[in-house]
C-alpha cells in the first residue's frame, strides 16, 4: 500500500488487537493534509488500539498503514516519527528532570525534524501559543498536568510532523487547561493534519472539521462535523448509550 491518493495518513482494512482477540474489524482511515480529525467512540470502542497501530506500537493483524505514501505498516514508532509522524500518548512524555525549554530544545535537535536546522525562535514562540512563558525554566516535573500536556504537544510540533496524533490530550485538565490547549492547537500549520482522539468531546468537535465514530472495533460514522448530527443512532449511542 503506498497511501490513498491525497492522503498523509491512511489505514486500509485494518484488523488488530491484544491477546488472541481482535478489538479492530477491517478499519479504514484517510487523513488529508492540514485535516483535523475527531475519532470519538465510547469505551472499548478500539480508539486508543486504532491510535497504537497508526503510531506503531501495534503492528495490524491484517491490513497496513500508510504514512506521507510510504507504507509503515512494519515500521517502529521511532521510524514513522523520521518520516513525518508526531504522537502524544496519553502516557507522560516530557523529560521530568529538564526544564520546559531543555524539552523542547531537545525536540528542535530530533532526528524526526528531517534535517531541518533547530530554530530556538519556533520555540520561543510556541511557548506564547501555549501559554507556557511562565513555565519556560521550570522543571517539567513539577508541571501541573495541563501544563505538561501542553509541552508534550508544543514538542511533537516542534518536530515538524505531517501528521499529529494525539489520544486523550484534554483528560484530567481543568477549564483553564482545556482552553490554553486548545487555544495552542488552534495555531497548528495549515498543512499538518490532525488526529485526536478523547472523552471531551466537545473541546475534540471544536477543534476539528470531520467525525469518525468508532463502536466495536468498526467504523460507524466518518464525515464532516456538520453532518454529526444527534438524531443519528451512531451518534445517540455514543453520546446517550441507546443501542
Amino acid at each position: 500500500m503506498t497511501g490513498a491518493p491525497g492522503a498523509v495518513l491512511a489505514a486500509r482494512g485494518v484488523v488488530a488487537g491484544w491477546g488472541s482477540a481482535n478489538v479492530l474489524n477491517g478499519v479504514e482511515i484517510r487523513v488529508a493534509a492540514g485535516e483535523r480529525l475527531a475519532v470519538l467512540g465510547p469505551n472499548g470502542a478500539g480508539k486508543t488500539t486504532l491510535f497504537d497501530v497508526l503510531s506503531g506500537r501495534l503492528r495490524p493483524r491484517a491490513g497496513s498503514v500508510a504514512l506521507a505514501g510510504n507504507d509503515v505498516s512494519a515500521l517502529p514508532l521511532h521510524r514513522r516519527a523520521r518520516l513525518g509522524l508526531g504522537y502524544v500518548p496519553q502516557t507522560p512524555t516530557a523529560f521530568p528532570d529538564l526544564t520546559v525549554w531543555e524539552n523542547l530544545l531537545a525536540a528542535l535537535e530530533s532526528p524526526a525534524r528531517r534535517g531541518a536546522p533547530p530554530d530556538p525562535e519556533q520555540a520561543e514562540r510556541g511557548l506564547a501559543r501555549f501559554g507556557l512563558v511562565a513555565a519556560r525554566d521550570r522543571k517539567a516535573g513539577v508541571l501541573s498536568g495541563g501544563e505538561r500536556r501542553r509541552v508534550e504537544v508544543l514538542r511533537a510540533l516542534l518536530c515538524r510532523p505531517v501528521a499529529l496524533l494525539l489520544d486523550e490530550p484534554f483528560a484530567g485538565l481543568d477549564p483553564a487547561g482545556r482552553k490554553a490547549l486548545t487555544a495552542g492547537l488552534a495555531s497548528l500549520p495549515p498543512r499538518t493534519a490532525l488526529v485526536v482522539t478523547d472523552h471531551a468531546a466537545d473541546d475534540v468537535l471544536a477543534l476539528c472539521d470531520r467525525v469518525l465514530l468508532l463502536i466495536d472495533g468498526a467504523v460507524v460514522f466518518d464525515g464532516p462535523v456538520t453532518d454529526f448530527d444527534p438524531g443519528d443512532p451512531a451518534y445517540r449511542r455514543y453520546f446517550g448509550g441507546i443501542a
